[in-house]
């Protein structure tokens, strides 16, 4: 973990390049850049072009590269050196087998992927990504975005602090990676369930003092557990540098250049969004694009199918001004036969003039819940915690919303054995992503779409 020795392994690997036939990559290659968080904060961040890229004739795979603790620091370089990572590139061959982009974010002096100690025997994933990994997995979201990315093949590999990053990211975010190859690193083995069917190859050598092999062995235990199929290299004799004989392995690159996410899928999963303004998108300039339903789908990609039935200003309650109930996208909603259902209401049902009838909202809940249920495709059915309001308007108040609705939707989802999504929670001290105080804007409705994405994955 020595910034010193991680360089200057880095420096020797990348003179050793040059008797290799494959096209060297140098530090000229890389784009230097820094990405700024809408939400605070800014990452630097080197950037490879895969050729052909500008033409946009043609989707390229991508790898999120994650450097170790010798990467650090503020030069926007040194996390191109740590530990070879050039050589990396060679073996990858990203210029000429396996054409693709590569980022390289670079953590500051100090801090890390994950805040969480190295020499720890398991440690929990902290709720809130550290400022550093949020920041890089928004610039993935972001560059996916604004260059031609192929999203069903997004890579994630990193060593060492970076290892620990690459499980962090996989962890929270598994519907978008299509492989993820952590190299001596460690994760939170009680979430292995969630990324189960992410293709994972992890390298660790038997004689790492610094982080002990056990972390990766429990991790790969704990997905074999829970169903899933990784690889696991162990290099005998090997210390921490167990990223030297990882990424000089041409068939390890052959292997991560394979993996495509989705493409085991025999079926197409049928998402159904039923909701009020906030499904439908209101506010959101192009919500076709942008709204949390469409975003959603974007997230999950091949094999889903996702659908918006959201209609503004509905109500879950049938006595409300204008229920849901007898609205055509809540018949289209039963009629899509859907394999999930996220239901999303309860804002508009806060009004006073709604509310009155709060005796009735915990039946009307378990009423739709129960038709849905009754559908020949058999659909999980999510009910969702609704989003806060900041502190409201048009008569919503989030003090309602927070202690009223959300009890009553815990307390159906008990009795009836739903699982609930928490967008309050997920969305709660973001003010600046609800410009009207009660709906959220794109940016927001990214955090929703990420939110239920993840549920979705872990259960289908």
């Amino acid at each position: 973990m020595n910034r010193t020795a991680h360089w200057i392994v880095g420096v020797l690997l990348i003179a050793a390049l040059a008797p290799v036939a494959r096209a060297r990559v140098g530090l000229d290659a890389f784009s230097a850049k820094t990405y700024s968080s809408p939400a605070g904060g800014k990452l630097l961040y080197r950037q490879l072009d895969p050729p052909g890229a500008a033409e946009g004739k043609k989707k390229f795979p991508l790898i999120l590269f994650l450097h170790g603790a010798g990467g650090r620091g503020g030069d926007n370089q040194r996390q191109l050196a740590d530990a070879g990572f050039l050589k990396l590139l060679a073996k990858g061959d990203v210029t000429g087998k396996h054409p693709g982009y590569v980022i390289a974010p670079q953590v500051p002096s100090g801090k890390r992927w994950v805040e969480v100690h190295w020499g720890l025997d398991q440690h929990t994933m902290p709720k809130a990504p550290g400022d550093q990994m949020r920041m890089a997995l928004e610039l993935v979201d972001q560059f996916v975005k604004d260059n031609p990315v192929d999203p069903g093949r997004i890579y994630v590999t990193g060593l060492s602090m970076g290892g620990f990053g690459t499980w962090d990211a996989v962890q929270r975010r598994p519907e978008l990676f299509a492989a993820a190859a952590p190299v001596c690193g460690g994760g939170d083995s009680a979430l292995a369930a969630r990324f189960k069917n992410v293709p994972i190859w992890a390298f660790h050598g038997d004689r790492d003092r610094v982080i002990k092999a056990k972390r990766s062995r429990d991790m790969i235990a704990a997905i074999k557990a829970a169903g899933g199929n990784p690889k696991y290299t162990e290099l005998k004799g090997v210390g921490h540098n167990a990223w030297t004989a990882a990424y000089s392995r041409a068939d390890f690159w052959d292997w991560m250049f394979a993996q495509k996410r989705g493409a085991t899928s025999t079926q197409t999963l049928r998402v159904a969004c039923l909701g009020d303004s906030i499904t439908f998108g209101a506010g959101i300039r192009d919500r076709g694009k942008q709204s949390y339903p469409a975003q959603l789908g974007q997230v999950l990609g091949s094999g889903w199918s996702v659908r918006n039935f959201g209609h503004s200003a509905r109500t879950m309650l049938r006595k409300g001004d204008h229920p849901i109930w007898r609205e055509a996208a809540y018949r289209d909603a039963l009629a899509f036969k859907p394999h999930a259902v996220i239901i999303l209401l309860g804002t508009n049902d806060t009004k006073p003039h709604n509310w009155k009838h709060k005796g009735d909202f915990a039946a009307d809940t378990t009423e739709m819940v129960q038709a849905f249920r009754a559908l020949d495709s058999k659909p999980t059915v999510y009910l969702c915690r609704p989003v806060p309001a900041f502190p409201g308007r048009w008569g919503i108040t989030d003090k309602v919303i927070r202690g009223e609705v959300i009890p009553l939707i815990d307390q159906v989802a008990r009795q009836e054995k739903v699982p609930v999504i928490d967008l309050y929670a997920a969305l709660s001290g973001h003010k600046k992503f609800f410009p009207d105080t009660v709906h959220p804007n794109a940016e927001g409705a990214a955090v929703m779409a990420r939110t239920i994405a993840d549920r979705l994955n872990a259960d289908f």
